[in-house]
This record gives C-alpha cells, sequence and structure tokens, in this order.
C-alpha cells in the first residue's frame, strides 16, 4: 500500500505499511480530501493511498488519512 507524510509512529521505528520506501508517495494535491473523513490534508499529515471501489464497480485512488483508517477498522470489518 502506498504511504504519505511521515512514518508512522516514528522515523526510527516503522510500522510496517512504511517500511518500503519504493511506496512512499508525494503529499496529497492541495484540492485533495480524504475519502473517509471529507477534511483536506494539512502539512504534518500521514495516510494512505488505498483503492475506492466505486459504486459502478471501478475502482479509484483515494489518500485517506492513517488515523482515519484506523478509526474505521472495525466499521470496515462489519
Amino acid at each position: 500500500m502506498n504511504w504519505f507524510g511521515e512514518p508512522w509512529p516514528s522515523a526510527s521505528f516503522r510500522a510496517a505499511v512504511c517500511s518500503d520506501e519504493s511506496l512512499h508517495v508525494p503529499f496529497p494535491p492541495s484540492d485533495e480530501e480524504c475519502i473517509l473523513c471529507g477534511h483536506s490534508f494539512v502539512h504534518g499529515d500521514r495516510g494512505v493511498l488505498m483503492p475506492h471501489l466505486t459504486a459502478d464497480l471501478t475502482s479509484e485512488m483515494h489518500y485517506c488519512h492513517i488515523e482515519c483508517l484506523a478509526g474505521n477498522i472495525g466499521e470496515l470489518n462489519q
């Protein structure tokens, strides 16, 4: 999975998703919003670029704050 921002939880102790520097993508564009919370990204935010299945069953890539993804894990598994 592609990730952006600084590695989390820290540069010296990285989550598995942040361990591959080749998957580090540029910070989201200024007009991009988090697919889960709808807020724009600001300097210092961290997260992932993840696939999202649309209503017409096509796949699109969307940015997501890592906090939003972590907070929605339970909801995604229901």
